[in-house]
C-alpha cells in the first residue's frame, strides 16, 4: 500500500494522500496529526518521537486520552488536544422507566475489537444524512469528534451494573 492512494486500501474513491511508511514524510504534508496507539507498536519512545517531531512541526496535534496517559504529563503542558469519553452525570433517581421514543434508533454491536464498528457507524450517518434524515450520532471511539459525533460516556465503560448504565 505504500505509495498508493489511502482510498485503494477500503475500495473507495481516489482521496488524492498517499500511504506512507515514514512519518516524517507524512507529517510535511499533513495539516495536523492525530496519533492513537495500535496493538502492535509497545514501546512508548515510538509515540513520544511522533509527538515531539509534530509539536517542532508547529502543527495542530490530536491524541487518544489512552496515549496520553502512557505519556503521562507531556500532552497536558504542550498544547495537545486529548480526545476521549466525555464524563456525564447521571441522576438515576430521574429515571425511573423506559421511555418510548417517537424516532428509529440504530445500535451498532460487535462481538469483539477490530470488527469494523466504527466503519459501519460512519457510513450509517453517511447514509441516512445523504438521504435527507437528522442524524444525532454517538461514536464509539474516543476520537468520534473528529468525525461529527458525540462520543458515549465514559461510564459506559466502567464496571458497574448494566441497570445504573441505563
Amino acid at each position: 500500500m505504500t505509495g498508493k492512494d489511502a482510498g485503494v486500501s477500503d475500495g473507495g474513491g481516489i482521496t488524492g494522500h498517499l500511504v506512507r511508511n515514514d512519518f516524517r514524510t507524512a507529517l510535511s504534508e499533513a495539516d495536523a496529526v492525530f496519533i492513537s496507539t495500535a496493538p502492535m507498536i509497545s514501546d512508548i519512545d515510538i509515540y513520544r518521537e511522533q509527538v515531539d517531531l509534530t509539536i517542532k512541526s508547529g502543527k495542530k496535534l490530536f491524541v487518544t486520552e489512552t496515549l496520553s496517559q502512557l505519556l503521562g504529563d507531556s500532552c497536558s503542558t504542550k498544547g495537545i488536544e486529548v480526545l476521549g469519553y466525555e464524563d456525564v452525570k447521571i441522576n438515576p433517581d430521574r429515571f425511573t422507566n423506559l421511555l418510548s421514543l417517537p424516532v428509529p434508533i440504530i445500535f451498532v454491536m460487535g462481538t469483539g475489537e477490530n470488527c469494523d464498528k466504527f466503519t459501519l457507524e460512519l457510513k450509517l450517518g453517511k447514509f441516512f444524512k445523504s438521504k435527507g434524515y437528522h442524524v444525532l450520532q454517538y461514536g464509539t471511539k474516543p476520537f468520534s469528534r473528529m468525525f461529527g459525533m458525540k462520543t458515549v460516556p465514559r461510564l459506559l465503560f466502567e464496571d458497574r451494573s448494566v441497570k445504573s448504565k441505563i
